[in-house]
């Protein structure tokens, strides 16, 4: 229904526009043509229809509650929203009068817009409809956001491999702000925090009614200056105080080493522009030298990045089988993506290293891998980010970014707030001291309930976790199957 009424509004607004009169004024004439685009893209767009009334209350109030606004009192209900102001008479918009007209929400948030930036001299109307931008995307998931001009030049720099501020993907999970994980050798990684970390407060300041990309911006900053963060963590009794020094890191996407002769060690900290290209190289140079037995591929702690270079790495170790499926709001979203037969094969034996750090463009290629029976999955749970987001640039240099599509493993399953389970599971960075006392909780309590292989090491440790890996590829190399590599090493572990 939604699309009919987009269909609909469209023609009104070209009305609309085309007989406004000059005096009327720009500024209110540019909020119209502002937050008629940004509704459009999120009505058409958004993984699930929002309706009208749900847009306009979180618009109103994040307009509400900014400290600038002290010359309006708004008052909201269930069905109406008051506006009082220097006018005698308030402004009402009854929720019946917008619910299923678009162009009626429109021409009510403008005259918001407009009365407020009246009665607030330092704010403007387009101040306004940034607030109002922001406030559509609260009433969404909490991977979409509202992106500003600077924020949106800063996050092209990442995907280019060029990273500033601590160096940490945050992500909010049920209301509360959380690491996804910190990208190795920045900042944030070196100062200790870790994936699932909860960022209660930025320089003092609590984090509870903060918008995702509020607090990027808060945590960013000039390069060399600190940022407070007051870090919980499972297993502590408080939270505990992070000083962090910012920096500009230029990321490495993949690192490489010789464990002993034949096998093979890579660790993709992020997917970037240059990712399947370096693995691919870094394959070919060692293979040139000398025959490889077996590859260890390192995803541990990496927060994703670019869909396309996660699929690309997935397929360098697959002749056949779907990589990933998508399903989203147009059949243009609607996606299966498959594996080439390929013209340089590496059909190495193979295991990778996951930990709840793993997470988005990890996860694709670890189900994928995975659930095509290509290579053993050892570590923990990954951190379960399985949302398509799209971005649409805005005029001026902003951008949004909406959740427009959801993965799913080559077999079927979902992978948002789920994540992929391992063939061989250990424990988890924090296990140890999380104080864990329920039967239920521990991992190897889970693992038992999934018929999980368990081993009591860390997941954290490099040089447990690769000792582990060659184990169980020098077992693969002597024409054993997977799962019969896995039996036997735990037995010999243990």
């Amino acid at each position: 229904m939604h699309v009919h009424i987009w269909q609909r509004i469209t023609l009104i607004v070209v009305m609309m526009f085309t007989t406004v009169p000059p005096a009327a004024g720009a500024e209110i004439f540019a909020a119209k043509a502002s937050l008629y685009n940004i509704l459009s893209i999120i009505q058409t767009n958004y993984i699930t229809p929002q309706d009208n009334w749900t847009l306009m209350t979180g618009a109103v109030e994040i307009i509400r509650e900014h400290p600038g606004n002290k010359g309006t009192r708004i008052e909201l209900d269930d069905s109406q929203i008051r506006l009082f102001s220097s006018d005698p008479s308030p402004l009402v918009i009854n929720k019946e009068n917008i619910q299923e007209n678009a162009f009626q929400l429109i021409e009510s948030l403008s005259a918001i817009c407009s009365v407020t930036a009246r009665e607030n001299p330092l704010l403007t109307v387009q101040d306004l409809v940034e607030l109002a931008s922001r406030g559509f995307i609260s009433k969404l998931d909490s991977h979409s956001s509202y992106i500003s001009a600077e924020e949106f030049q800063a996050m092209r720099a990442k995907n280019d491999g060029l990273f500033g501020g601590i160096g940490v993907e945050i992500i909010i999970r049920d209301g509360i702000l959380t690491v996804i994980s910190p990208f190795e050798e920045t900042p944030a990684h070196k100062a200790g925090i870790k994936a699932n970390d909860r960022i209660l407060a930025i320089n003092g300041e609590p984090t509870a009614s903060l918008a995702l990309q509020d607090a990027v911006s808060k945590i960013r900053g000039i390069s060399g200056t600190q940022v407070r963060l007051s870090i919980g963590r499972d297993g502590w009794d408080a939270p505990r105080e992070f000083s962090i020094t910012r920096g500009v890191t230029m990321l490495h996407s993949v690192k490489n080493k010789v464990i002993e002769p034949g096998y093979f060690y890579l660790k993709i900290l992020s997917f970037l522009s240059v990712t399947a290209d370096d693995t691919k190289r870094m394959l070919d140079e060692y293979g040139a030298r000398e025959n490889i037995k077996g590859v260890i591929l390192d995803l541990r702690n990496n927060p994703g990045g670019l869909l396309e270079q996660s699929i690309d790495v997935a397929d360098l170790f697959l002749d056949s089988g779907i990589i990933v499926s998508s399903l989203g709001t147009t059949h243009d979203q609607d996606m299966q993506f498959v594996a080439k037969r390929q013209r340089h094969r590496y059909p190495y034996p193979l295991v990778i290293l996951v930990n709840e750090g793993s997470a988005s463009g990890t996860e694709i290629v670890a189900a994928a891998i995975k659930d095509n029976n290509r290579a053993l999955l050892v570590g923990t749970r990954t951190f379960g980010k399985g949302t398509i987001q799209t971005i649409f640039p805005l005029s001026g240099g902003a951008a949004l970014r909406l959740t427009t599509a959801e993965f799913f493993t080559p077999r079927g399953d979902k992978i948002e707030e789920t994540g992929i389970w391992p063939n061989l599971m250990t424990r988890g960075a924090t296990d140890e001291d999380s104080g864990k006392t329920e039967p239920a909780d521990s991992p190897e309590s889970q693992a038992a309930a999934r018929n999980i292989p368990f081993l009591p090491v860390s997941a954290d440790s490099d040089e447990i976790m690769i000792r582990l890996a060659v184990d169980l590829l020098k077992c693969v190399a002597s024409s054993k199957k997977y799962s019969e590599c896995v039996s036997r090493t735990v037995a010999s572990w243990r």
